[in-house]
């Protein structure tokens, strides 16, 4: 009964947008002590601890979770998550295995994978849970989840923020995310705020807030957390460069987004220019944030 207590507790602050630090010491004590934990309890501690930002954490939950239901769904969700939001895509299908892939899971595995418009079709197409539209957000396409998203909510300030392209008010949304725990979701919204600040000064502090929290984040590696270093090129070209770092040929980049060739390799050469890279060898150095390690 007190960890079932201990899971209710977690599961409505996560209902009310609030995560930060929670005590919840019986869980804590059983992993520590190299104790079996519930599935159900490890998936909830695992999913409080993404939406911290907290990767590693909680793909460590995860795991605990599987260890005790090596069949558990929402601990495979949880550790396919953790790893597509680090940016590990072989890692976030292994996480997944075989068999039918939660609605979730199958938007990052998309996403991990550069084939975002997939994954945005996934969310429109999803239904209205918030947290699933807000990733639309977080891929930096909200007009078609802005109306969706629960009004004055932080998500829906969120999309309206980023529709309007106001720099100001993205950083007080990130503030708030901050301030309810949300680490990650924060560092998303200060990237954003960088290229919307018409002042090269409030783009710099946003782009200095975001990096901060970023590095928080165990190892975080989002579409909108690539724009702090990939800020100078294209859309098309930060995913073109974003799954060469990931080790694809230009035929395989190709044919993923159906591109020529040729056209693949132009928009390489123009950003391996704008970035000040050498050559392909360059490209994982440049995409990573300091002190990233999947999860």
């Amino acid at each position: 009964p007190a960890l079932e207590a201990e899971t209710a507790a977690l599961e409505r602050r996560i209902a009310h947008g609030d995560v930060r630090t929670a005590a919840a010491p019986l869980g804590e004590w059983l992993a520590e002590e190299g104790a079996r934990v519930p599935a159900g309890h490890a998936a909830v501690r695992a999913r409080i601890s993404r939406l911290r930002g907290e990767l590693r954490e909680a793909a460590a939950w995860a795991r605990q979770g599987l260890r005790e239901a090596p069949g558990d769904a929402s601990c495979r969700t949880e550790l396919a998550l953790a790893a597509a939001q680090s940016g590990d895509a072989s890692g976030a299908a292994e996480a997944i295995g075989p068999g039918p892939v939660p609605a979730a899971a199958a938007v990052w595995l998309a996403v991990v994978a550069g084939e975002t418009e997939d994954a945005l079709e996934m969310i429109y197409d999803g239904g209205d849970e918030p947290l699933a539209l807000h990733d639309a957000v977080r891929l930096g396409v909200p007009e078609k989840v802005a109306d969706r998203l629960p009004h004055d909510s932080l998500f829906a300030l969120h999309a309206d923020a980023l529709v309007r392209g106001d720099g100001p008010a993205l950083d007080r949304v990130a503030a708030a995310f901050e301030a309810r725990g949300h680490l990650l979701f924060a560092a998303e919204a200060h990237a954003q705020a960088v290229p919307a600040h018409r002042d090269p000064r409030a783009a710099r502090t946003s782009r200095t807030r975001a990096v901060a929290l970023a590095r928080r984040c165990q190892g975080a590696r989002t579409p909108a957390l690539s724009g702090l270093v990939l800020g100078e090129l294209t859309a098309r070209q930060r995913q073109i460069v974003t799954l060469a770092a990931a080790g694809l040929s230009n035929r395989q980049i190709a044919e993923q987004l159906t591109l020529s060739i040729r056209t693949v390799g132009n928009h390489l050469y123009s950003a391996y220019a704008r970035l000040g890279a050498g050559d392909r060898g360059a490209l994982p150095w440049l995409v990573r944030l300091p002190d990233a390690r999947s999860a």
